[in-house]
């Protein structure tokens, strides 16, 4: 016996965009946001390969949105036409092939100041000695060019 389907509703994306602002207040403005968005396609001993995200630069950061609801940071070190390659910034074990990467919008920065010295600390300026988190106002370049040698003190020891 031939069974009946369920007539087909179409809707037009003006119909729905407006049904959604009547149902706003006026005073709220909806903005679109874009974001590029890539993928893990390999991820090993501390490094991932990563497909999409056209716009990312060497040297940038990226977040590796993980299956246990983490956020993992990684460094872009490599770009070819194929794929993204970054060194990972914590646990790599938590990065799954098919995980979704953003970019950070920054590069690696570490705090600066006299509550760092003295403290041991990864890449990232997390505390690796048991204390607690250094607070600081301002950071530094982790990457950044060295000062001609012309502006550099001169060696007295």
């Amino acid at each position: 016996m031939p069974t009946k389907k369920a007539p087909v509703k179409i809707f037009r994306a003006e119909d729905v965009t407006q049904k959604l602002k009547d149902k706003l207040p006026s005073d709220v403005h909806i903005r679109p946001v874009v974001t590029e968005i890539g993928e893990v396609i390999y991820v090993g001993d501390g490094i991932c390969k990563i497909h999409g995200l056209p716009s990312i630069h060497i040297d940038d950061m990226v977040e590796i949105q993980t299956d246990r609801g983490g956020v993992v940071k990684a460094l872009v070190l490599g770009i070819t036409i194929a794929e993204i390659e970054a060194v990972v910034m914590g646990d790599f074990t938590m990065i799954r092939q098919g995980n979704v990467v953003t970019s950070s919008g920054a590069i690696l920065q570490m705090p600066v100041g006299e509550a760092m010295l003295g403290r041991v600390v990864n890449p990232l300026g997390e505390p690796l000695d048991g204390f607690e988190t250094p607070h600081t106002k301002e950071f530094g370049l982790v990457e950044r060019l060295a000062p001609g040698v012309a502006k550099r003190q001169p060696i007295t020891e």
